[in-house]
């Protein structure tokens, strides 16, 4: 600005000189004139050399003059031509500053659907919490859950142990029993003429019959019980199947807000996309509009030179050309004018630079910003990267105890298969033990009868007889003892069928659970894929600085979405294990049953050898009184074969009851080798339940850990959230900015159209100096021609 103060200063002096020059060009004028007149009335000859040598001074000042309009002519075409492209370059700038503003208002809209989606995210963050804050109680309902469980095992080890001890001390007895049995049986063989001893056997015979009685009872009563234990478990995989539908309600309600989470990314993404191209564009508008700031400084570098050198070739005119005085004056005040307006123009594209340098140093601040909040979103993807791995290792884990609930379902339905089994052995060794219970009625009663015969027989035929008669009635009795004995089996068969029926169920939820279950994981791995697709958006969209909190809240979603699966898994687990203890409890009772089963079967043997020695002494008895009594030697006989056929028929039934005994005891066996396997696998099925409580306290421990990193997430986007209100303000201030340069660009455009109405009167004074000039020569030629 000083530089063009000094040249204009200078050009006012030139113009003072050139004003002087023209004033004395005038008193020369006049004097010429004078002396032409003079010469005119004095020598002819020399007035004419005179004249013509100042005629061809004229004509050479009037070639100089030609030649500086032609300049003159160029130079302001050449200033059109800048005014033309200054125009065209105002008309681009105000189109540029019109899409500026259209993109502010984008902008603008942008920036108000993105605060809608971060207080949609709030909500979604809120809601979250509230969820996680659900499952964390139901994680500690389900630990509560699992050490109730626990003390439940402990105490059916417990009652397992204390049942060994007592199988332990009733094969102690058993052995016992037997060695008593052999000695009574020794007994029995050398006191053959003992009846005291024989009532005593009866009446030891008489109850144990009660004792077994009420074994049955108890047994009937195990069966009812297991029964509703079955019942239980029915209710329980009813509750699981209910479960399972609430977990895949829940996966569907999921897999909704991921889907909307991803279309709120894909906004994101969309509207960061289009940011950017605008910044882009509003950098090549900067550097467009510095480039044409340029350009401009040397257009009105050349239109100072032009105008100064117009200024001089116009003064030089004036001083040719003495009655152009008033044209001279004119064209001063139109240069005078045309230096205000370009100093004018010049100081609009100094404020121009000026807002342009602003608007750069304003861009590198933000472009500062932008790579900070990149660094600020490479650290949560970080951070959602750690996130990744830890579910990776929470889902394998998850895997691995899904692999454990397997396999105790699997070890659970061979339980029930064994289960099923022993059952089915029971209810045919509850068969087998009222039929020898029929049988030992009967012969006990045959027993008393023969006893009874024997003792009225040495003193009265008719009442041997009269006991015969009896035990056919006996007989009779044992025959429909033999039929009600068929019915209770066939009822017990009925009731084996029904259980078999029940259990066929069973395993058909079991299984409809496992499938509910396998599909629950199906959507749970999709859940994975779609996580992992969107960490990869998320890491692909680094330098997208609006979409990083979006990206992190739906990261924090999913994850919490993850968590609640796992943990709703880990429930499922500890129903799982539930209900495996309540199988281990039934396993337990059965075992109690097949123990009972044993001490039965032993006593039916005791009981068999007991009546195989009466028996002996009974036929003992009779072939004494047969040798003894001579009279009732035929009813003797005849008695005796009838007591041999039935000592024969009941040998036989007491020889199949001793080879049932005997499957009863190898069956026992085999049930003793199944309980002490079932033991080991609850063993091992302990172990493992051990491991997977390991796993839920690192899985909740890692839930811990990463609740605290979601808490300085939420501080992260926190921060990004006021940076994202310190963006605001600057747009705001970057628009006022741009209204004000809209201002200038406007003054400028005036301007222009000033310079440019300055130029049309250059041109149309150029027109009237040439006019005048071409007079001049006229006049010139015309006094020549006078001369």
């Amino acid at each position: 600005m000083e530089t063009v103060s000094r040249e204009l200063a200078a050009s006012q002096r030139k113009v003072a000189e050139f004003e002087g020059k023209i004033a004395f060009l005038g008193k020369r004028w006049e004097t010429l004139v004078g002396e032409v007149n003079k010469a005119m009335v004095g020598d002819p000859q020399f007035q004419l050399k005179m004249t013509s040598g100042e005629l061809r001074e004229a004509r050479t000042r009037l070639f100089g003059s030609e030649l500086a309009l032609k300049t003159t002519r160029r130079e302001m075409e050449a200033l059109r031509e800048g005014s033309q492209r200054s125009e065209a370059l105002l008309k681009q700038w105000s189109s540029e500053l019109a899409q500026t503003r259209r993109r502010d208002q984008e902008l603008e809209l942008e920036n108000m659907a993105l605060k809608q989606s971060l207080g949609r995210l709030t909500d979604e963050l809120r809601e979250v919490r509230a969820t996680l804050g659900a499952s964390q109680s139901a994680a500690r309902a389900a630990g509560h859950k699992l050490e109730r469980s626990e003390v439940r095992l402990q105490n059916s080890h417990a009652k397992l142990d204390t049942l060994d001890e007592a199988l332990l001390r009733a094969s102690k007895q058993s052995d016992a029993t037997r060695r008593s049995r052999e000695e009574s049986e020794s007994l029995l063989r050398r006191s053959c003429s003992d009846g005291a001893e024989l009532e005593a056997a009866l009446r030891e015979s008489r109850a144990l019959a009660v004792g077994q009685q009420a074994e049955i009872q108890r047994l009937q009563e195990a069966l009812r019980g297991s029964e509703g234990r079955a019942a239980d478990l029915r209710r329980s995989l009813e509750q699981a199947g209910a479960r399972l539908g609430r977990t895949e309600t829940a996966a569907q309600d999921e897999r909704g807000r991921v889907a909307k989470l991803a279309e709120d990314l894909r906004a994101c993404r969309a509207l960061l996309t289009a940011s950017e191209a605008e910044a882009a564009g509003l950098r090549g508008t900067v550097a467009t509009s510095a480039q044409d700031h340029q350009s401009c400084l040397e257009r009105l570098q050349s239109s100072e030179a032009a105008s100064t050198r117009l200024s001089s070739e116009a003064s030089r005119l004036h001083s040719q050309l003495c009655g152009s005085e008033a044209e001279v004056r004119d064209l001063r005040g139109a240069v005078g004018r045309s230096t205000t307006g370009l100093l004018r123009s010049e100081a609009g594209l100094k404020s121009c630079e000026a807002t342009a340098a602003r608007l750069s140093s304003e861009l590198r601040a933000t472009r500062a910003k932008l790579q900070d909040t990149e660094a600020e979103l490479s650290a949560v993807s970080g951070a959602a990267a750690e996130r990744a791995e830890q579910l990776r290792a929470s889902q394998s884990e998850l895997q691995d105890s899904r692999a454990a609930v397997e396999g105790l379902t699997k070890e659970l339905g061979d339980a029930q298969a064994r289960l099923q089994r022993s059952e089915v052995k029971l209810a045919r060794l509850d068969g087998d033990y009222g039929r020898k219970a029929a049988d030992l009625r009967d012969s006990q009663t045959n027993l008393r009868d023969s006893s009874s015969h024997v003792k009225k027989l040495m003193g009265d035929v008719h009442k041997s007889r009269r006991q015969l008669h009896e035990a056919h009635a006996s007989e009779e009795g044992l025959a429909r003892s033999l039929e009600r004995a068929l019915e209770d089996l066939a009822e017990s068969e009925r009731r084996l069928g029904d259980a078999q029926a029940d259990a066929t169920r069973l395993g058909d939820d079991l299984a409809a659970a496992k499938k509910r279950l396998q599909q629950a994981e199906e959507q749970k791995r999709d859940l994975e894929r779609r996580w992992k697709k969107s960490s990869d958006g998320l890491s692909a969209s680094q330098a997208q600085v609006h979409g990083s909190s979006g990206a992190a809240q739906k990261l924090r979603g999913e994850l919490q979405q993850a968590r609640l699966s796992h943990e709703s898994s880990q429930a499922d687990l500890a129903a799982l294990q539930a209900r495996f203890q309540k199988q281990a409890g039934e396993l337990a009772a059965t075992q109690d049953r097949l123990s009972s089963s044993e001490a039965r079967a032993v006593s039916l043997a005791e009981e068999a050898s007991a009546m195989r020695g009466k028996l002996l002494h009974a036929e003992s008895t009779a072939a004494g009184l047969d040798g003894s009594v001579d009279k009732l030697a035929v009813d003797l006989r005849r008695s005796r074969a009838e007591g041999r056929g039935a000592a024969q028929r009941l040998g036989g039934q007491l020889r199949d009851a001793q080879s049932r005994l005997e499957g009863a005891e190898s069956e026992s066996a085999f049930y003793r080798g199944a309980l002490e396997e079932r033991l080991a696998e609850l063993r091992a099925a302990e172990g493992r339940t051990t491991a997977v409580e390991e796993r839920a306290r690192r899985a909740e421990e890692e839930r811990d850990a990463l609740a605290e990193r979601l808490r300085a997430s939420e501080a992260g986007a926190g921060e990004l959230r006021g940076s994202a209100r310190g963006l605001g303000l600057e747009l705001e201030a970057l628009r006022a900015r741009l209204a004000e340069k809209e201002d200038q660009v406007a003054r400028c455009a005036v301007e222009a159209r000033a310079c440019r109405a300055r130029a049309r009167d250059a041109d149309a004074r150029t027109g009237e100096l040439r006019e005048d000039v071409a007079r001049l020569l006229g006049e010139l030629r015309h006094a020549a021609e006078v001369r």
